[in-house]
């Protein structure tokens, strides 16, 4: 399924058969790292590693181990993050502090945007492997934190250091399958890290309903520090059978050396030219912006409006003149902006990113407070809630798995995408009309049902379409820099979800309850829902409350599925094969022969 034929149109290394010297490193193309020859040399050993056949497919032994043992590795990841993202409302309102989820998953979200294209250039230049070892680190000590702190802060702190890590796997583990398979299979091959979306769905809700709750209120602390042991063991079983592979290759002379520094650099130059490799300043900056401009959206509501404030208004203005400078960073003076040059003038590419960011971010909006509203507005408990807002994940890699293994047999990516974009406004519609328990959870479920299989039709076809479009030397960049713009959409809608939360419910709940009981059930409501039962007098005027901002955010989702349906109709329907990557000829023809096609045709991709 798997099988990938590894004639390449960039030629990364077609010594790196042969035994390796200086003298072949002087001839190999200029702009290939020697991270990414690295990485040629170690696929050759997986994919030529002793085979087997199996349903009529031949298999690499070393390679099939090493993907099961990234399924394994995203099992634990996987599980860690669902229980890490439902524990962390848990942990808020343990603190008083449940209506800055919004500000954490905003933050959360813009760290997962900005490290995404960093971590591609490093793992390019130092290895996959190597750089996963690196977010181990960073994901264990923000576990660690998580589970220890004492203070709101420190939570905050220990989420935001675990996400750097974990940003890292979801890259990482992308940039390796993208490394060991054809375009044909490539939308199966990136779903393998997510395919235990599909088990931990349903273990997750049983986990945190054990570790959270009001009767052990710091419980919850065991939800992150399991998971300082079991990641960091899944690790080491994904890590030797690729170090192995990296062994046989130095064993046989085969393997570059990595490269740390050029000849003749000093320490300072080195230092300046990773800087450059990894666009630091353009991160530094970019980062800058989106905070200063993003958590005011989540910060300046409450029970009384902010805006008018000096710090926020100062903290919108700031982040806006950085936005400005970040522009002309990228379009003028940066060495490796965050899009590639050569890809400036791809419509595919666009789009792509452009529709990454506006389904994600109407998406975001729709689930921003879901297990909330599924507790308050719902009755539902803490194991339901937590397996129904974890629906869209498992949906999603259930349908990436039956596209992913269609699309071998008919490689035609942009008719999922536009199936799955129209299937998306159709899924938000439904959760307009299922909003509380009056309307009935059957209904939300399938709606959520309906959105789920719409997001697995359009993400990873759309990848394979935008990875066609490029070279293997770029295809993690943009890998990174898709998922660094599903995760700018992940911010924005987090914000926006959170600035109509706080500058609405409170107010809404206050004049319904009166404000001393308004204001304690708007910081912590989830301690109130058994005083206060479905069909009492408070219940029901905070159901009533609930929907109106649901209402809110859903016609705001509906407005972005739209869009994006909209959008689908532009990519360009490349014809995928078995080969990693679409040579520059290959392209051009396939370019010549979208062109050439009726109208309908070139608008659904068939």
């Amino acid at each position: 399924m798997l099988e990938t034929d590894h004639s390449r149109d960039d030629n990364l290394d077609d010594k790196s058969t042969v035994c390796y010297n200086e003298k072949t490193d002087s001839n190999v193309e200029k702009s290939t790292t020697s991270g990414l020859r690295r990485i040629d040399a170690v696929n050759k050993v997986l994919s030529d590693y002793s085979s087997f056949t199996a349903f009529g497919v031949t298999f690499s032994s070393l390679k099939t181990t090493l993907l099961v043992a990234l399924f394994l590795q995203g099992y634990c990841t996987g599980l860690g993050g669902q229980i890490s993202q439902s524990i962390q409302t848990y942990a808020a309102n343990s603190f008083g502090k449940h209506s800055q989820v919004g500000s954490i998953n905003t933050v959360k979200s813009i760290v997962a945007s900005v490290v995404a294209v960093p971590y591609a250039r490093m793992s390019d230049r130092f290895g996959r492997i190597e750089c996963w070892i690196f977010a181990l680190v960073l994901y264990t000590v923000g576990e660690i934190i998580s589970a220890a702190t004492p203070t709101f802060g420190g939570l905050f702190a220990g989420i935001v250091i675990q996400q750097f890590g974990y940003s890292g796997f979801r890259l990482l583990a992308t940039a390796l399958t993208g490394d060991l398979s054809g375009l044909r299979d490539r939308t199966f091959a990136m779903n393998i890290f997510l395919i235990p979306v599909i088990i931990n769905t349903w273990v997750s809700g049983n986990i945190v309903s054990s570790v959270a709750g009001n009767v052990a209120p710091y419980k919850w602390r065991w939800g992150y520090g399991i998971f300082c042991i079991i990641v960091p063991i899944s690790t080491l079983i994904l890590v030797l059978p690729y170090v192995y592979a990296q062994y046989i290759s130095w064993r046989n002379g085969k393997l570059p050396p990595l490269k740390l520094k050029e000849k003749g650099q000093t320490l300072r130059q080195t230092l300046w030219k990773f800087a450059e490799d990894i666009n630091l300043i353009g991160v530094i900056l970019f980062t800058a912006f989106l905070v200063l401009v993003l958590l005011p959206l989540t910060i300046a509501g409450g029970a009384t409006s902010k805006w008018r404030e000096g710090h926020i208004i100062a903290m919108i203005v700031v982040g806006g003149c950085l936005g400005f400078i970040f522009l002309i960073w990228e379009l003028r003076f940066a060495k490796n902006p965050f899009i590639p040059r050569v890809y400036l003038g791809d419509p595919t590419i666009y789009v792509a990113l452009l529709m990454e960011f506006v389904w994600r971010l109407g998406l975001q909006i729709e689930l921003e407070y879901l297990v909330t509203v599924l507790m308050v507005a719902f009755g539902e408990s803490t194991l339901s809630a937590q397996r129904i807002a974890q629906l869209y994940n498992f949906l999603q890699s259930c349908t990436n798995i039956v596209v992913g293994i269609m699309l071998h047999f008919y490689p035609h990516p942009k008719v999922f995408v536009v199936a799955g974009s129209l299937l998306g406004v159709l899924g938000m519609g439904l959760l307009y009309k299922y909003r509380v328990v009056y309307d009935g959870i059957s209904g939300l479920i399938g709606a959520e049902i309906v959105v789920g299989i719409a997001g697995g039709m359009i993400r990873f076809p759309m990848w394979t379409l935008v990875h066609a479009s490029t070279t293997h030397n770029e295809m993690a960049t943009v890998t990174g820099l898709l998922m660094s713009v599903y995760q700018i959409g992940d911010a924005v809608g987090a914000s926006i979800a959170g600035a109509i939360w706080t500058q609405r419910l409170a107010k809404e709940l206050i004049q319904r309850l009166g404000s001393s009981l308004g204001m304690a059930i708007y910081k912590s409501p989830l301690n109130y829902l058994k005083k206060y039962p479905i069909g009492s007098e408070v219940r029901v005027q905070m159901i009533e409350s609930y929907s109106k901002i649901q209402r809110l955010l859903i016609i705001v989702s509906i407005s972005f599925a739209a869009f994006n349906a909209v959008l689908c109709f532009f990519l360009r329907g490349f014809t995928v094969n078995k080969k990693q990557s679409l040579s520059a000829e290959e392209r051009e023809k396939e370019k010549l022969k979208i062109k050439q096609q009726s109208w309908l045709r070139r608008v659904i991709g068939y």
